[in-house]
């Protein structure tokens, strides 16, 4: 799947968005999850929060939604 850009995250962990929404990797391991909640939708943009507890993922036609990475996998 097709992505531009991934988010490092505090933990190490690594976050892509996709067309079909945010994967993620937790450090040391080998699979994908989806994560986020959010619909099968193109996420254009992710960013990290500048105290790193929020990614923000910029959507195509369904806004920005916000994932804590605290709840990341």
């Amino acid at each position: 799947m097709p992505a531009d850009s991934a988010v490092v995250t505090p933990n190490g962990g690594l976050a892509v968005p996709t067309d079909l929404g945010v994967v993620y990797r937790a450090p040391g391991r080998t699979k994908w999850q989806r994560v986020g909640g959010l619909p099968a939708v193109a996420v254009l943009q992710l960013k990290l929060s500048p105290e790193g507890r929020t990614l923000y993922a910029a959507t195509h036609g369904r806004g920005i939604h916000t994932i804590k990475v605290r709840d990341l996998g």
